[in-house]
């Protein structure tokens, strides 16, 4: 609804009732992008990344290369920058 998302979890769909929900507000530049790729039953269609396996895969397969551009001369794991991403957001006041 609006500019707010709400989604259940799905390793955490059977806990107690109201705690696998999650809740956050789209900020307007990703706004831009679900407007471009959402189709019309309302997924993210990106090209032939039409799974999460598939969108996983190719962060997975690209990631050491961004590391490497960024100059972090260190491994960097899809959760360790999927948290730090999160983490600097807060830390700049993106709410959640």
């Amino acid at each position: 609804k609006g500019n707010c998302m709400r989604y259940i979890r799905h390793k955490t769909r059977n806990s107690k009732k109201n705690e696998n929900e999650i809740a956050f507000t789209i900020q307007p530049e990703a706004q831009t992008i679900i407007e471009r790729y959402i189709s019309e039953n309302g997924k993210l269609v990106f090209g032939k990344y039409e799974s999460y396996e598939k969108v996983y895969s190719l962060v997975f397969r690209h990631i050491g290369k961004v590391t490497d551009l960024a100059g972090i001369n260190r491994k960097v794991s899809y959760y360790s920058a999927r948290k730090t991403f999160a983490q600097h957001g807060y830390d700049i006041g993106i709410e959640i």
